[in-house]
Order: structure tokens, then sequence, then C-alpha cells
């Protein structure tokens, strides 16, 4: 070969020992690119032009770590929080690869971390991106997403890339106010004594009267089998005063309850679940005022078969607050004096993990506080 310079073209050349001549020329190019090469010859005289007819192609290919399986030659369907792990994979071993880059699109992360206790949850997002292999779990789903990796090889940068259709359940998750704050004995969550409450008053016929019931309706998924549940978080203070210079005053956030507080079986298009919450705080004989602000974010989740990570549907958004003094004239008895229950955001598609580093179960309290 008498010329084969050019960026692209990385040219070899091994003379035998009877004076003739074999050469190469490897010329990089995206995959599905149709480069021209001009070889110049002796025998075929000065400046015959050759085209390239076939393709550039399988230089790099992404292929699935586990399984082997080349990913870069048809449209591949997966789940959100279903483990991707991916090689990138050089077909050539004349060359070492370097200075790989992976390209991910959409929202992924690299672990969503919680406590067997449900004591903190945490989620990581620095999966790797500058290694022959990457691994991760995308959050939102979409269609026709290209994921692609790239390395310098023999001096010039090539690229591999596959196509995934990432697949997403839609469901609707509605939060409903169906009690009220109330301050009395009518608390079926615990018991005897008076309680400043938002629902869980027991009806004269009927079931118990939930604050708020959320339900999950108007599934479509098409993900498979998987598991859908109910987590919240959330913050609360309440304050009991004792005397005008005292009020016991009690916070908390983080978890409420455990990580899947409930668990939605059985899903399909034409059920619905439920769940509902009424939170309270005693009254004790020796208050003369009692408040409380609650605020919570409650999620509906989803996790599909492992390897995989739970990821955030919905959110609710709500809260409630009650203030109540004793009833002057019904000594045992309290007025309330002013109260709320709100639902800030109902039914909101979400991609942000729910993260805590404590329970509403580890109260901090404090004396000698003046009373509001």
């Amino acid at each position: 070969m008498a010329d084969d310079s050019g960026p692209d073209a990385v040219r070899h050349r091994l003379t035998n020992t009877d004076g003739s001549s074999w050469g190469e020329t490897i010329v990089t190019a995206k995959p599905g690119d149709l480069p021209d090469i001009m070889p110049l010859t002796a025998q075929l005289g000065a400046n015959s032009d050759y085209t390239v007819t076939e393709q550039v192609t399988n230089v790099i290919t992404i292929v699935d770590a586990n399984t082997k399986q080349d990913l870069t030659l048809q449209a591949n369907t997966v789940i959100v929080g279903q483990q991707m792990n991916l090689l990138c994979q050089l077909n050539t071993t004349n060359y070492t690869a370097t200075n790989f880059q992976w390209t991910v699109p959409g929202i992924a992360i690299s672990n969503y971390v919680v406590a067997p206790d449900s004591s903190s949850a945490t989620v990581l997002t620095n999966y790797p991106t500058t290694n022959i292999s990457t691994s991760f779990y995308w959050v939102d789903g979409a269609s026709n997403r290209v994921v692609q990796c790239s390395a310098t090889l023999g001096g010039a940068t090539i690229t591999g890339q596959a196509i995934f259709n990432v697949r997403k359940p839609s469901v609707d998750w509605i939060g409903v106010v169906h009690g009220f704050v109330a301050a009395d004995a009518n608390y079926i969550y615990a018991s005897p004594g008076n309680f400043l409450h938002f629902g869980g008053e027991q009806q004269v016929s009927g079931p118990v009267l939930g604050g708020i019931v959320f339900t999950a309706t108007n599934i479509k998924n098409s993900c498979g089998e998987s598991t859908f549940f109910f987590t919240q978080t959330g913050s609360m203070l309440s304050s009991q005063c004792q005397s005008p210079t005292n009020s016991i005053n009690k916070s908390a956030s983080g978890i409420d309850g455990v990580f899947q507080e409930a668990i939605f079986y059985g899903l399909t298009p034409s059920s619905a679940s439920t769940y509902q919450d009424s939170p309270g705080s005693g009254i004790w004989n020796s208050d003369i005022k009692i408040a409380r602000t609650d605020s919570f974010n409650s999620y509906l989740m989803f996790q599909p078969p492992a390897p995989s990570v739970p990821v955030p549907l919905k959110k609710i958004s709500w809260g409630w607050s009650g203030v109540a003094i004793p009833n002057a004239s019904q000594p045992g008895w309290w007025t309330l004096i002013s109260s709320n229950a709100v639902i800030n955001a109902n039914n909101q598609e979400t991609s942000s993990y729910p993260q805590w580093t404590n329970s509403m179960a580890y109260l901090i309290t404090t004396t000698n506080n003046i009373c509001e």
C-alpha cells in the first residue's frame, strides 16, 4: 500500500523475506457509516478509487454482563427498577481499548439502600461511567432510549450503542380526607382517655372513620409479576402545656412506621387497594392546652423481581393540625379551638425517592418551654 494516511486510518505493513509486502489499513467509523477509501497501489495505477460497500459495525457491542447476550442487534424491553448490568465488548484482539465512557439517558441510580430496621434510606447516584462495564437502575420510563459506550482504539474514538424501551406501570394514587380533627375519647387506636386526633373515630354503625384514605386504582402494568407498596415519611410537633411557663414539646421526623408499611396484592385494572391513616396524641389530665401539627409524604412504590430496587411512582403530600383546651363547663371534656386537614399534592408523579435518617417513633422531648 502506497498511502493510507488520514485521521481515521491506522496502517500495518509486513515485508516478507522474498521482498513482497503485505499490509492492512484499519479505518474507524461510527456504526452505520459508509466511509470511502481510496487505496493507491502500483498494480492498479495511481489514484484508483474504491468504495466500501459494507457498513462498519460491531467494533464495539454492548452486551448483558450476566447473560452475555448482544443487546445492539435489537430494541430491548426492560423495567424500571430492574438491574442493568452492561458490558462494553470490543470485537477485535488487535488493540486494547482505553478511555471508556458510558452515556445513559433518563433518570438512573446506582442503588437505593434501606436499613433492615427501616431506620434510614439513602439514594446512591454514582454508578460507574468510565469503566468497561456499568451497573445501574432506571427510575423513569421511556421508549427508544439509546445507551452508548465509547472507547479509544488505535488513536480513534469508536462508539457502540443499544436501544432500550423502559416500561413503568401507570396507576392513580388518590388521597381523600374522610375523618375530622377532634379532641375526645372516641379514638379507636388507643384507649382509655382523651386524644387530640385526626380520624380514627368509631362510628355508631359502620367502620372506623379514617382521617385520610389512600386508594391505588386504574393500574396499567405491563411489567409482569411485581410488588406495589406504601411508604410514608413525615414530621410532627406537639406541645402539652402544664402551665404558662412549662410546655412539654415533642418532635419527630423520618419514616412513619416501616418501609413497606402496606403491601398491595393483586392490583389489576379493575381492582383498587386502600390504606388509611389516623394520627393522634394522648391528652394528660394535667394538660391545660394541647396542640399538634403533622405533615406527611405518602408514596406508592413499585418493585420488579430481584435483582432490582424499589421505584417511586406517585406521591400524596398532606397534613393536619389541631389545638384544644379543657371545656370549662364540662370537666373531662375538651374544646377544639382550631383545626385543619389538607391535601397539598394529590396523585403526583414523582421520580424522587423518600429518604430519611430517623424514625417518627423516636420522639425528641423538651420541657419548661413557654406555652404558646
